[in-house]
């Protein structure tokens, strides 16, 4: 983290997603991505609906608009089976990039910024009483419309909770209401205080003092080797991810999930995996071969916390980090290829049972009252210690990472993506 500056939020960015939209969306992406050769997929040729391949003419012309990358095997052609160079890596991403771009600007709508006073339960009637109260002119009349202006407030509101709650679908719509008892979170940002006792309202001085709460200026030297490593173990193969592993990723993923800079949310990409299934398993596998995660930039996003006494001090508040969709997805994958290699080669003790499938609270708490009745039994006195680690991830060593990751077997190529991933 080299810089950190306060400014008001940024206009939304991204496209409204409308379903109308999907098949001609897809069909103009079908023309717009090059190919290096014809895709292996079939259609119908009765089904309007549905994207067709793209004829010969359009696999061997790229769109005018947009650069041509070659790569072997799908999205791309190669000239030799080298290793993805870095600059390769960026380029396609480029491409996919402006192709999402361009289909956006000519198919969709872009998305409207919501207006921060707008209330879902007002309605027409609210507005009309509340023209009222700026028409009349003697402080009698205006007693009158006030007092009428909050009961027609009040019966909206109660109009409003009473059919959100009789005409809910699910149960998501019913703790979506219950979070609504947890109160508002302040647009007001306050004057800060640093560890110092120096209160400001100058927004750069907050940043300062942000910066300095969240992230480690001073990371701690550690070496690489320590006496207590494992023993290095034989290097293991990854094989490629496949169109399914992609698949099964998406399938997974939250159409609502906020998008990061780009605004390209999982909405799209579904809509990209469907139509061209090459596209990003090419561009995932390039990234892994040429050892380099290409999503650095991220939209932070500084919230207050509920519930907390004093505002003035910067731990009131958490930073929300707003990762790009298409990182996630591969990062999603990776980590599901990483748990797979934990569990088939035993890599971690037993007793771990953070980030791990199939492990969860209750097993940690029936551990600990085996324990717990065992010492009882034995007549041995028993001590228990308890710590909570802050910020761990911020403080992860990458190169320290990257190390222990290649003494147990995984490829470099995958350790060195992990570095990539954890730096920059």
């Amino acid at each position: 983290m080299t810089s950190l500056a306060l400014a008001p939020p940024p206009a939304l960015l991204g496209y409204r997603m409308d379903e109308e939209q999907k098949a001609s969306w897809m069909r103009e992406f079908t023309q717009v991505m090059p190919y290096a050769h014809p895709p292996a997929l079939t259609c119908n040729d009765h089904d309007e609906d549905l994207p067709h391949p793209p004829s010969s003419k359009h696999v061997l012309q790229a769109h005018p608009v947009l650069p041509v990358v070659t790569r072997a095997g799908g999205l791309m052609a190669h000239a030799s089976v080298m290793m993805p160079r870095r600059d390769t890596v960026h380029d396609m991403l480029a491409t996919v990039n402006q192709a999402i771009k361009h289909m956006n600007k000519e198919t969709l709508q872009p998305t409207c910024p919501p207006c921060p006073n707008g209330t879902r339960w007002w309605n027409n009637e609210c507005s009309v009483a509340h023209t009222l109260t700026h028409t009349v002119t003697s402080p009698e009349e205006w007693k009158r419309t006030a007092h009428h202006l909050k009961y027609t407030v009040t019966k909206a509101k109660h109009e409003w909770a009473y059919k959100q709650l009789h005409e809910a679908e699910d149960a998501r719509d019913i703790w979506r209401m219950a979070s609504i008892c947890k109160g508002r979170r302040s647009n007001i940002f306050p004057a800060l205080r640093s560890t110092t006792g120096h209160l400001t309202h100058n927004p750069e001085e907050k940043a300062t003092f942000l910066k300095q709460q969240f992230f480690l200026d001073e990371p701690r030297v550690v070496e690489e080797a320590q006496p207590s490593d494992p023993l290095p173990r034989p290097t293991r193969t990854w094989s490629q991810i496949t169109m399914e592993e992609v698949t099964l990723a998406l399938s997974t993923a939250k159409n609502s999930s906020a998008p990061g800079p780009s605004g390209v949310g999982y909405t799209m990409l579904k809509w990209i995996h469907q139509v061209r299934p090459d596209v990003l398993t090419d561009l995932y596998n390039n990234c892994l071969d040429a050892s380099i995660h290409p999503w650095k930039e991220v939209t932070v996003v500084v919230i207050n916390k509920l519930g907390k006494p004093d505002y003035s001090t910067p731990k009131a508040y958490q930073p929300i980090s707003l990762l790009e969709c298409m990182g996630k997805l591969l990062e999603k994958i990776v980590t599901k290829q990483f748990n797979c290699n934990i569990e088939e080669h035993s890599l971690l003790a037993m007793t771990q049972f953070g980030s791990r499938p199939q492990h969860n609270a209750v097993d940690v708490v029936s551990v600990l009252i085996h324990c717990v009745q065992a010492t009882i039994a034995m007549g041995h006195v028993g001590a228990l210690l308890l710590f909570d680690i802050s910020g761990f991830f911020d403080n992860i060593n990458p190169a320290r990472a990257a190390h222990l990751l290649t003494l147990l077997g995984f490829p470099t190529t995958v350790c060195q993506w992990t570095l990539s991933f954890l730096t920059g």
